[in-house]
């Protein structure tokens, strides 16, 4: 299922601006905790691609 915060992930990654990056990641503020709710990936990344950093990541 697509949500706004695939688009707002989206834009985020190709804004190119790294600060704005990690603020998403890493913030602790409502925004931040609100994008990460809605992982990047699923609606960014080929399904293979997806698959391949879970197995990675040990889960």
């Amino acid at each position: 299922m697509w949500v706004s915060a695939y688009d707002e992930w989206r834009r985020i990654a190709q804004s190119g601006d790294d600060g704005t990056l990690f603020a998403a990641m890493l913030g602790r503020d409502e925004e931040a905790v609100r994008l990460r709710q809605s992982m990047p990936y699923v609606g960014l990344l080929p399904q293979a691609e997806v698959t391949k950093l879970y197995e990675e990541a040990g889960a």
